[in-house]
């Protein structure tokens, strides 16, 4: 993950099942990001989709990303986490659980 964008100060993860195909996934984000987050990228591996977002509204974003699930824009079974970072050169941190509501745990 890299440093966050300028303006952009906290980072999410969303992780899907890879078998619905990344790049689908990612590029239906991106083309809906408008000014609320920026597209960081995504990567494969393990069995699942990683498309990393960098926002200045963590709470926002995932509604939004949630809106885009239940729309069928993006594969159901979506985890998304907020990092937390340890430092302020943001060079440590972990994923809070954000979404669904009740997930206890995020993992990569």
């Amino acid at each position: 993950m890299a440093k966050p964008v300028k303006g952009y100060p906290f980072d999410l993860l969303s992780v899907f099942d890879a078998s619905h195909g990344c790049i689908p996934a990612d590029l239906a984000v991106s083309r809906r990001a408008s000014d609320l987050y920026s597209d960081g990228g995504n990567d494969v591996g393990g069995g699942k989709c990683n498309i990393y977002l960098y926002t200045a509204n963590p709470s926002e974003t995932v509604a939004h990303l949630a809106t885009m699930e239940r729309d069928g824009l993006l594969p159901s079974g979506m985890r998304i986490g907020v990092a937390n970072y340890k430092n302020s050169a943001h060079t440590d941190w972990t994923y809070a659980p954000a979404y669904p509501i009740g997930l206890k745990r995020f993992d990569q």
